[in-house]
């Protein structure tokens, strides 16, 4: 099979079953990272959500975009765009002809169970993004905890970052979120 074919399937399957919006991706992008691993790797991902999270637009179409990119350039940004987009737009299409089904109870029972499977893939996403924002498996560092091998570790200085940017922001709730964005941002940059 073609790399532009397998780069629109893959992404097609992401877009049709990640419920929920763009975090809701990252399982399926940790599995692509797997499944493919010259597209592009875990810690990649961690950088690729950052950049998407900063940058305008929705998170899912800026991380399928840089995705396709790294895969293929820009006809690989446009396929994986194209792709994550077109279930959404095939199901609102479908649903907009036949909305007289909403009152349906099967429909309605779905509906129901979409509701929960939002849930529990926004906290699949929550899990691995706060892994991959603290847990550095095979780093090696002073300053943290490590597990028992070794090899693993949490670091306090993103821990710090993160509390302080969290009360930070409960404390100027009127201070617009980019600056919190650009001010960690330097801040890692000059001290770590």
């Amino acid at each position: 099979m073609s790399l532009p074919l397998v780069l629109f399937l893959e992404y097609f399957r992401i877009g049709l079953l990640a419920f929920g919006g763009g975090l809701a991706t990252i399982p399926f992008l940790l599995e692509l990272s797997a499944k493919y691993p010259s597209w592009f790797s875990y810690s990649q991902i961690a950088d690729m959500l950052a950049i998407s999270e900063g940058t305008p637009g929705p998170i899912g179409i800026n991380m399928s975009t840089y995705c396709g990119y790294r895969v293929l350039g820009i006809p690989g940004s446009l396929i994986a765009t194209f792709s994550l987009v077109l279930p959404s737009f095939i199901v609102l299409y479908v649903l907009s002809k036949y909305m007289r089904f909403m009152e349906n109870g099967v429909v309605k029972s779905a509906l129901r169970g979409l509701k929960v499977a939002v849930v529990v893939l926004m906290l699949i996403a929550f899990y691995n993004i706060f892994s991959m924002s603290f847990y550095h498996a095979g780093a090696t560092s002073l300053i943290g905890f490590s597990n028992a091998g070794g090899g693993s570790v949490i670091e306090i200085r993103e821990v710090i970052l993160f509390a302080l940017c969290y009360v930070l922001s409960g404390m100027f709730k009127k201070v617009n979120p980019v600056v919190f964005v650009l001010s960690c941002g330097a801040i890692t940059c000059l001290l770590f």
